[in-house]
């Protein structure tokens, strides 16, 4: 084999631990991960939060493997460790003024928040934050991994409607992708705690309930596809917008129902649909 530039390195660190990552082998992955945060990673914007992102995401499943296998572990020291590592990234901490991240860069350190309440306790609401973040980057298979975090952790909180629709539209998009590995994972987390992965029926809403959240028509038309999981791409093909335009129905949505995800916006819609 030949010997790798600088310029390759990271490309190389980050494809091989996302692959190994995939593949449940936490130790290989481990070690692409830190080296490519050690070599690559300090001071670059770019490369900074995606190996703060794999490194957090690989040492959080090591850590629950070492729990699972009622192992001592430190996992205040592992926690704090973790957290340092997403300080150091953040812009603007502690007063110091960081390089701004880029989009991709916004939506790995998203990713890394998330992952990291796995460990410091369940919270659907960042998980949600992360795979809009990834949605806008079309990282399909992130985002996918994102909603079945949002769903396990809305499990965990008792949100089970919340935790049913995340894992609905995830099972929908990953059989489209043949991602078996998430297919898997969905399942069993179907399993574990009792959810259908059968989409509900479109959400039909009445004139009065339009009228009661203050939706126009072509609002209600996107809530009732936000509902079953369409992406705004997909809704924008549904309804012959373009995917911005969808964007910014969507953000009224959000605005008028008083949600910050569209897993509550479509928890809403259903409950108020008269299909």
């Amino acid at each position: 084999s030949q010997p790798i530039d600088a310029w390759h390195r990271p490309l190389v660190d980050a494809a091989a631990a996302d692959v190994l990552l995939i593949l449940g082998d936490w130790e290989r992955a481990a070690v692409h991960a830190e080296n490519g945060w050690t070599t690559s990673g300090a001071g670059s914007a770019v490369w900074a939060p995606r190996f703060a992102m794999l490194s957090i995401v690989i040492a959080v499943e090591q850590t629950l493997d070492a729990m699972a296998r009622q192992e001592t572990v430190d996992i205040h020291g592992t926690i704090e460790r973790l957290q340092e590592r997403i300080d150091t990234i953040e812009p603007a901490r502690g007063g110091v003024r960081s390089p701004p991240l880029t989009v991709d860069g916004n939506a790995h350190l998203a990713y890394a928040r998330a992952s990291l309440t796995r460990l410091t306790g369940a919270e659907p609401d960042t998980w949600a934050v992360a795979a809009d973040a990834f949605e806008q980057i079309a990282d399909t298979w992130f985002v996918l991994s994102a909603r079945l975090g949002e769903a396990e952790a809305a499990v965990a909180t008792g949100e089970t409607a919340r935790a049913a629709t995340a894992l609905q539209e995830a099972q929908r998009h990953a059989s489209a992708l043949k991602a078996l590995p998430l297919l898997d994972a969905i399942a069993a987390l179907a399993r574990q705690s009792r959810l259908s992965l059968e989409a509900p029926p479109p959400a039909v809403m009445t004139k009065h309930s339009m009228d009661e959240l203050g939706l126009t028509p072509r609002e209600a038309e996107v809530l009732a596809l936000v509902a079953v999981g369409h992406t705004n791409r997909e809704i924008g093909e549904s309804l012959y917008i373009s995917e911005k335009t969808a964007s910014v129905h969507v953000s009224n949505i959000l605005r008028k129902l008083s949600v910050t995800s569209r897993v509550d916006a479509a928890a809403i819609a259903q409950r108020l649909s008269d299909g």
